[in-house]
């Protein structure tokens, strides 16, 4: 274990800051990005000129520690579906310092290659099969990882994250799981932050039915609670019966995936008020466009409140009451302005100033 791990203490009950697709900001242990915001507020934006940058940027607080990291996950910044899971595995061990980049499938982007330099990962895991990430790049990053380069594959993306889950969880966790719909992104984005800040699994199933592989996973993990993300049209009415044979479940819903971020922000932060017995510990949350995938993967780096969705140009209504009803006061953005721009930017900073929490 790296000296720098988290000695068993959750994130998101000592972590604050706020992510808004494109930028990151943490309060503490923070790594200045961009131009520094006084308090009660900040805003810090994580950008770069590609998604293998934004990725590398999110990882500024792990890089050139003493000893390096204990594992970096490397998924397809291409395709969506194994970046999804492998995030959250990044995250699920509270006692390990973990990290998702990401490549292209034949070529390590050099931006990758850098931040794996100043990581000095002990374990690097590569998701996905070779037609995802080609035996190649597999090579290339061995000379990376200072123990071990081990690939988790599956047959299809929904064995993935079963195999994924099993992997970073090799004991039943008993804990809270997501499940997505595997064919569309959309709730999955939203999902995939939630999980990151609780530390959990989130598995991928079809529409219409649910994978073998996955309902295998469901059973071993033997959840207390499985939250389903999306409606019927992501996630059939049959596959929700079909989970409620393994566990309890309940669907999070809205009518677009922006309705569906803002309620998954509010039923984990649900979780930390049953956990700690008091009020709102969500002091910040990630922002991330909406519209694509790549940003949202890279955002479980440094989340800890749950990732909040946003359009490019304009911030949806569920993202400002959402804002105004939890006591945020630090905000990450994590990608450039072509992905959340200024104006959305200053929107947030606008409604997190009213919550002055250090006075």
């Amino acid at each position: 274990m790296s000296t720098h791990a988290r000695a068993g203490v959750a994130r998101p009950f000592h972590r604050r800051g706020m992510l808004i697709g494109g930028s990151a900001l943490l309060l503490g242990a923070m790594m200045p990005v961009s131009s520094a915001v006084a308090a009660p507020y900040q805003v810090q934006r994580y950008g770069g000129a590609n998604r293998y940058a934004v990725a590398a940027a999110t990882t500024a607080d792990k890089q050139n520690w003493d000893g390096g990291i204990d594992v970096a996950y490397i998924a397809s910044g291409e395709l969506w579906s194994d970046g999804l899971t492998a995030g959250p595995a990044a995250q699920a061990d509270p006692d390990l310092s973990g990290v998702l980049l990401l490549t292209q499938k034949n070529s390590l982007p050099k931006e990758t290659a850098s931040a794996l330099t100043k990581l000095s990962p002990r374990t690097i895991v590569v998701v996905g099969g070779t037609a995802t990430i080609s035996a190649g790049v597999e090579q290339q990053l061995r000379k990376y990882a200072s123990s071990k380069v081990v690939r988790v594959a599956g047959k299809d993306r929904y064995e993935v994250s079963a195999n994924l889950s099993k992997h970073a969880n090799p004991r039943p966790t008993g804990d809270t799981v997501y499940l997505a719909g595997g064919t569309v992104f959309a709730d999955a984005l939203s999902g995939t932050g939630a999980a990151a800040t609780m530390q959990r699994s989130v598995l991928l199933t079809a529409p219409a039915t649910l994978p073998p592989s996955v309902a295998a996973e469901l059973k071993r993990l033997k959840p207390k609670r499985v939250v389903v993300l999306g409606g019927p049209s992501t996630v059939s009415d049959k596959v929700l019966g079909q989970v409620r044979q393994i566990a309890r479940a309940d669907r999070i819903g809205g009518k677009d995936r922006y309705e569906v971020s803002a309620a998954l922000i509010h039923d984990i932060d649900r979780d930390m008020k049953v956990s700690s017995g008091g009020d709102s510990l969500i002091r910040n949350t990630v922002i991330v466009n909406g519209t694509n995938f790549p940003d949202a993967l890279s955002a479980t780096n440094i989340t800890a409140g749950g990732v909040l969705l946003t359009q490019p140009n304009s911030l949806p209504a569920p993202a400002v009451k959402l804002l105004n009803e939890l006591p945020v006061d630090s905000v990450k953005i994590v990608g450039g302005p072509s992905s959340v721009s200024v104006a959305v930017e200053k929107r947030v900073e606008g409604l997190i100033d009213k919550w002055d929490l250090w006075g």
